[in-house]
């Protein structure tokens, strides 16, 4: 079992991704976001073909610490069906995976 985790969602600004960053380093569900470059991203929604820019970000966690965040994406989100990919990560450094681990470890929240 893998011991960290990257979870991928977007959001519709830079702003909201930060705010969203904020809320989940601070309160230990993650040890690092990664705000990206805007992207365009197409798709269905209701019936029609929608293009909008997208702001992806990647969330560093501890795999003990996947479902919660899920839960919390999915309850602060703006969108109705937010992007919650999860991918388990078994090949990474040591030292990195174990930083990630000590700052989601619910002993550090306050």
């Amino acid at each position: 079992m893998s011991k960290i985790c990257l979870l991928i969602t977007t959001f519709p600004s830079a702003e909201e991704a930060q705010v969203f960053g904020k809320l989940v380093v601070g309160n230990h569900l993650a040890a690092c976001i990664q705000i990206q470059a805007p992207c365009t991203s197409i798709y269905q929604w209701e019936g029609v073909l929608e293009t909008t820019q997208e702001y992806p970000v990647h969330i560093k966690t501890a795999s003990s610490n996947k479902e919660a965040l899920k839960k919390f994406i999915r309850e602060h989100h703006s969108y109705e069906v937010p992007e919650i990919v999860c991918i388990d990560v078994d090949d990474v450094d040591t030292t990195y995976a174990e930083w990630v681990v000590n700052q989601t470890n619910k002993e550090n929240k306050k």
